[in-house]
């Protein structure tokens, strides 16, 4: 071979091998960031991303720092996990086998640089029932050093299996912040499925609050990104909750939500936040609660809005007024008697309740500001409680009390927008029922506000 072919020969060689070279670098450097960065798989017992397990086979963990080759070690054999119930069976084969476990647990003092596999150790620990001494090598661990973790100290599958480590344990509170910050190392979709798992956990665990929380992020999370709703664990969750007599809570949660997303209104789950409580006879409850708590006006198509009811509101402070009108109706199955002076509303009313008579019993007007309470007697020592708590131009939030003396009966928040209607039912007496339709309105102290008290007392006089 002549010198120059011979030398064009061995370069060409060269940047063949140099290129070689420099592709598995290419794929070695960002390979050691997948572990702490992102999380491509939802929650399961073991890892599953093909990616994430190609990695954790072809990756030499002398070659990376103590903590990174420690988790390596730890994330390999929850690769290789056969079932769940065989967890501490791992954790008793990386015992034995690996030092650095041992005396990481045993140096709580050298905790610090290695918080990553600790919280991967404290999984495979606590994750099902193992041996006595796992259990409580579990919680010393908890509480000696993880219990004071912040979220921002974890990140990719560290913070994947910590958070569902704290989920299996029921330490919901602890767990929620870590759930929060999992949305960032994941896709929508993945975390949807997270949300998921974390509402079984929490209605398994009793965690009702939590859940409705749970069921608020899933439906947010899933309209913003456009998603299928998981319907069915929805469903599921909805259902014990209203068994448990939490129904309201769910439905404070998502009232809102179901108004400014109006095709949320096609899942069954949805569904069900309109069907009264199972209640027995005396108690009080919403009725249609969802399809009530909408605006109710009806205008033709490009009219003007009712400068009565919206000058002066863009601001809501302290003196802003709430007017409240509430109805006191008797309804009953045994005739179709209608009264005259219901005879504007009774078709809305025939549509959200299954009566066909409706008597208009007393008819009342509150003018309350923030935090001022309005009473309204009913009947037998019963009376009505109103305290408005929050108000908007768009969106006013009002407590409602149903007292019998000092007993309370009754207790919701609801929310309504400019003349929306909510209508709550009462006991029952025989056939007929007492509701209470309350319709609110938002209003400004001022000259135009004085006006409208004059014609509710005129209104008034009427009744």
């Amino acid at each position: 071979m002549k010198p120059t072919f011979r030398i064009m020969y061995i370069l060409t060689v060269a940047l063949v091998l140099s290129g070689c070279a420099g592709l598995q670098g290419n794929e070695g450097s960002p390979a050691t960031e997948i572990l702490p960065e992102t999380v491509p798989e939802s929650f399961h017992f073991k890892v599953r991303d093909a990616a994430t397990r190609r990695y954790l086979t072809t990756t030499d963990p002398n070659t990376l720092p103590p903590d990174r080759r420690l988790e390596v070690i730890l994330l390999r054999e929850l690769a290789m996990a056969p079932a769940e119930k065989e967890l501490p069976k791992v954790f008793d084969r990386l015992w034995e086998k690996h030092e650095e476990i041992r005396e990481v647990l045993r140096r709580p003092d050298r905790a610090e640089g290695y918080m990553r596999p600790l919280v991967e150790i404290y999984y495979l620990l606590s994750a099902v029932p193992g041996s006595h001494w796992q259990d409580e090598t579990a919680e010393q661990l908890y509480q000696h050093t993880l219990r004071h973790l912040e979220p921002t100290e974890l990140s990719g599958y560290a913070l994947h299996f910590y958070t569902l480590a704290l989920l299996k344990n029921s330490k919901f509170d602890a767990a929620l912040p870590f759930l929060l910050r999992l949305e960032h190392y994941t896709l929508p979709q993945v975390y949807v499925r997270d949300l998921t798992v974390a509402l079984a956990h929490a209605i398994d665990g009793g965690a009702l609050q939590l859940a409705c929380h749970l069921i608020f992020l899933i439906c947010q999370k899933g309209s913003k990104d456009h998603m299928e709703l998981p319907e069915e664990e929805l469903k599921t969750a909805i259902i014990a909750l209203k068994k448990a007599g939490k129904l309201e809570l769910v439905r404070e949660a998502l009232v809102p939500m179901v108004r400014n997303n109006p095709g949320l209104q096609n899942y069954s789950f949805v569904k069900l936040l309109n069907e009264p409580h199972d209640s027995a006879p005396g108690e009080w409850q919403i009725k249609g609660y969802v399809a009530a708590a909408e605006k109710n006006v009806s205008k033709a198509p490009g009219s003007p809005p009712d400068k009565r009811w919206t000058a002066n509101s863009r601001s809501a402070n302290k003196e802003s007024k709430l007017r409240i009108e509430v109805q006191v109706i008797k309804a009953g199955r045994q005739s179709n008697y209608i009264d005259p002076s219901l005879s504007g509303i009774v078709q809305n009313l025939q549509e959200t309740l299954s009566f066909s008579s409706f008597s208009l019993v007393n008819r009342k007007f509150l003018h309350l500001r923030i935090g001022e309470k309005g009473v309204i007697p009913l009947y037998g020592g019963h009376f009505l409680r109103i305290i408005p708590r929050s108000l908007t131009p768009e969106i006013a939030r009002i407590e409602i009390s149903i007292m019998e003396g000092n007993r309370e009966v009754f207790h919701t928040f609801i929310e309504t927008v400019d003349r929306g209607v909510t209508t709550i039912g009462g006991p029952r007496s025989g056939d007929e029922v007492l509701l209470l339709r309350i319709t609110t309105f938002t209003l400004k102290i001022s000259a135009g506000w004085r006006h409208t008290c004059s014609e509710d007392n005129a209104e008034k006089k009427k009744t």
